[in-house]
């Protein structure tokens, strides 16, 4: 969405913020509606520990159920970066 916001706002900061801001807001939205009764809608690391911490079973298992959660949003957060970068041919590395 920052890409998206950048290019459409023709060098307009306020308004490409906005865009970005919009468009995070209404696709969380929709994530956390239609995933949320599927897996808890568990798209940060902070909340996935929190939930965790206070989540029934053991403390071993819930600590290894959070890891596997957190490795798979990282995961994908560098997926989704690399994607949206193919998508608007951009390297897909930069420094």
């Amino acid at each position: 969405s920052g890409i998206m916001g950048e290019r459409l706002a023709d060098g307009n900061a306020a308004i490409a913020l906005l865009a970005n801001t919009l468009a995070t807001v209404f696709a969380l939205f929709v994530l956390i509606e239609v995933l949320g009764p599927v897996s808890g809608a568990h798209f940060n690391p902070v909340v996935t520990a929190v939930l965790q911490s206070k989540g029934p079973g053991t403390r071993a298992g819930r600590a290894w159920i959070a890891l596997v959660f957190i490795a798979s949003q990282l995961l994908g957060a560098v997926a989704g970066a690399a994607l949206a970068h193919a998508m608007f041919e951009l390297p897909l590395l930069q420094e």
